[in-house]
């Protein structure tokens, strides 16, 4: 990782912590309607006959064998015939992948890790002139979000109990791009504490997506150099980024970002089960 140059005060980060905090990031989002189980080690959502398994990893007491097959038991127990898991980089998450490869799980994405120190000001990235990138504040900003996330993820809009619950609950780090004048694309990030004394936060940048009609336009740029620059004057002091290896991992790591590792999303039957 890079450094700040003899005299200064040291305040980059190092591979091993940047590994650290991806590590922590568990993502709290569900489909709407989802059914979501969470506990102190598992946090995983059924949607239709999927599951999607955010977080899952033994403690000691397990052996990671009858762990897999706990979580996929516990999957099928509410309605799950596949299932699609996370998993982390590192020896535990080497131990689990080897037993979802035993269960015919094969790899059906992978994620890459990438970071932005702050501390040594932005990137240089080129943004065209007809787009356009403002934070989310009221109602009709979060209904037009809504409609893109909608199209982009494929998962259903929100109804209007349920916009009116996202803007009640409305935080900072939200934005719309538009092209033109079409909203084209939307995005987030969360600042939360850093384990590292030295450093004040971690931006986590995530939801990332532009609508397919106008991708390769300069939405998703706008809205990471939006994201970058608010989270900076918030006094962020590192970008993370959990990136798809195939689509936005390529663009972060051409505008600069530094890829510290990868995780791997195993898709799996819960057939598989012994």
């Amino acid at each position: 990782m890079r450094s700040l140059g003899a005299g200064d005060e040291t305040v980059s980060w190092t591979q091993d912590e940047v590994l650290h905090e991806s590590a922590q990031w568990v993502s709290p989002w569900a489909p709407p309607g989802a059914d979501l189980v969470v506990t102190d080690r598992i946090r995983l959502y059924i949607d239709r006959d999927a599951a999607t398994i955010v977080r899952a990893e033994p403690d000691d007491a397990w052996r990671v064998e009858d762990f897999v097959d706990a979580v996929l038991t516990m999957s099928v127990a509410r309605g799950a015939a596949r299932a699609s898991w996370n998993v982390r980089p590192g020896p535990v998450g080497e131990a689990v992948l080897e037993v979802l490869h035993g269960r015919g799980g094969v790899v059906e994405e992978l994620i890459d890790i990438c970071c932005w120190d702050l501390t040594w000001g932005l990137p240089t990235i080129p943004v065209p002139a007809d787009v356009a990138v403002r934070p989310v504040r009221n109602r009709d900003d979060v209904a037009a979000l809504q409609r893109i996330d909608a199209e982009v993820s494929g998962y259903r809009e929100l109804n209007d109990r349920e916009i009116d619950q996202q803007v009640e609950n409305l935080m900072p780090g939200r934005f719309i791009a538009l092209v033109g004048d079409r909203p084209a694309g939307s995005a987030g990030y969360g600042l939360v504490d850093s384990d590292c004394a030295r450093v004040e936060s971690v931006a986590r940048l995530w939801g990332a997506g532009v609508v397919s009609s106008l991708r390769r336009r300069g939405a998703y740029r706008g809205l990471l150099a939006a994201r970058l620059d608010d989270a900076r004057a918030r006094g962020a002091t590192l970008a993370l980024a959990h990136a798809r290896a195939g689509t936005s991992g390529p663009v972060l790591r051409r505008i600069g970002f530094e890829q510290v590792g990868q995780q791997t999303v195993v898709a799996v039957s819960t057939k598989a089960l012994p």
